[in-house]
């Protein structure tokens, strides 16, 4: 009898226990997605350069997406040699990570300024919003940390390239093949204003790299080679002229349209003026006006309730917008069609705050995947079992259960406030008429039985 009851202590001890480390894993988990949006090359775009000294210089972009609070960018002049490595000499960077002054989500439509970058004391931010509003971010900014190289913006012409890491944990204090290899980078954009012409590549404007059939590659610190994954007057430009290297680039187009009008304004060497010799800065206020794109996206709540996924979000803006499709994700990367809700605006446009919603049918199938359905079960049932044979079992259905179909509707209620983490993430894709398309901050399902 007290064998007996030290067995079936034994496995109540050892379930328990699978349940806390599944927990905690869970938790670590979540805050690391919900803390990082994983950029797009173009979400990014360049709209000044500047090099005055050593002292007096710096650069200026756009964000075309939004950004969640604590994701990690990276800013670097350290040119690639095509797809295999970097550039010639380890060099430093600028890392950012979005919102520690201000907790907040980073909205599209933002420009930045950094100046002074050479040194991390000298570094100094600004940002206007999307909103308008004019805030200094330089908490937000570490300047290079580089023990034998600084992000130091060369006198004859340098590359600038934004990145993120496939690893947002990952640490390094300089850049070169072996701390940051190319095959855990995911480059952004990038702007280069050296020409070289024994080196230029006729078809990129970029340098050419020893892919590109040069024995050397590169040949300077300065040169580059169109980043991995980029395409130069897509989402990466050269503004180097013709036997000349360029020290003062500013992005003079406009700055509404749909996104990818703007990604291609801001990517095409027409819309700049660039000289070899400045006389001055780039700062905001050489930026007039603010960018407007399709939809500027408020809020966005998700709840399960009674069976029911409801989706609530809003839009402070609308310009040429098709319609919004919903997205669920049971790891906040890999996303899936839920459903589409048209536009309320004026043919595709409005200049007031709109709501929405989208309802759709859970009945466990919509959670996706064994994760997510693990998740809202809550445990209880991994409690109760006392066989592994049960456990993997219901892994093994979790895996495989269909999806269900999926209904919307577009009356618009509140939705509840709880911020329960739960392992279904929402994201709405924002649909321009011209088929590009931006996207929301990502969110939890909340449960609310």
């Amino acid at each position: 009898m007290i064998k007996t009851n030290f067995k079936a202590a034994l496995k109540a001890r050892r379930a328990k226990s699978y349940l806390l480390t599944f927990a905690v894993f869970s938790l670590l988990w979540l805050n690391d997605v919900k803390a990082q949006t994983a950029l797009n090359p173009g979400d990014i775009c360049f709209v000044g350069y500047y090099r005055v000294s050593a002292s007096n210089a710096g650069f200026s972009f756009v964000t075309l997406n939004r950004i969640s609070r604590g994701t990690v960018i990276y800013i670097t002049e350290m040119g690639v040699d095509g797809t295999t490595g970097w550039g010639l000499a380890p060099e430093g960077y600028i890392k950012w990570t979005v919102g520690n002054s201000t907790g907040q989500d980073l909205l599209p439509g933002a420009i930045v300024s950094v100046v002074s970058p050479q040194t991390t004391g000298g570094l100094v931010a600004n940002m206007r919003t999307a909103a308008g509003a004019t805030v200094t971010i330089t908490s937000e900014f570490a300047g290079s940390v580089a023990p034998s190289a600084t992000f130091n913006m060369s006198s004859g012409g340098d590359p600038l390239l934004i990145f993120q890491t496939k690893s947002p944990s990952k640490t390094f204090t300089q850049i070169n093949d072996a701390n940051l290899p190319l095959t855990d980078i995911n480059f952004i954009t990038g702007i280069t204003t050296d020409y070289n012409s024994a080196t230029i590549n006729s078809v990129t404007k970029w340098t050419s790299g020893t892919q590109d059939g040069r024995v050397d590659g590169i040949t300077s610190v300065q040169e580059s080679t169109v980043p991995p994954g980029l395409t130069n007057g897509a989402n990466c430009i050269s503004l180097g002229a013709a036997g000349t290297n360029e020290n003062y680039a500013k992005y003079t187009g406009a700055l509404s349209g749909s996104r990818a009008e703007i990604i291609a304004r801001m990517n095409n060497p027409s819309n700049w003026d660039a000289v070899t010799t400045p006389t001055t800065t780039i700062t905001l206020a050489n930026f007039t006006g603010n960018v407007v794109l399709p939809v500027v996206f408020n809020g966005l709540k998700a709840e399960l309730k009674n069976s029911k996924l409801i989706v609530d979000w809003s839009t402070v803006s609308e310009n040429n917008n098709a319609y919004f499709e919903v997205q669920g994700s049971s790891n906040g990367v890999d996303f899936i069609k839920l459903g589409t809700v048209s536009s309320k605006g004026n043919n595709g446009n409005s200049s007031e705050p709109l709501s929405y919603q989208f309802i759709a049918d859970a009945n466990g199938s919509l959670l996706l995947s064994g994760f997510g359905i693990l998740t809202l079960l809550g445990g209880v049932l991994l409690l109760r079992l006392q066989k592994r044979k049960s456990i993997l079992f219901l892994v093994s259905a979790c895996i495989f259960l269909p999806a269900l179909t999926i209904t919307s509707c577009t009356k618009s209620i509140k939705a509840p406030d709880s911020t329960a983490d739960q392992k279904i993430f929402i994201r709405i894709a924002q649909v321009d008429k011209d088929g590009t398309s931006s996207f929301s901050k990502v969110v939890h399902a909340v449960v609310n039985n």
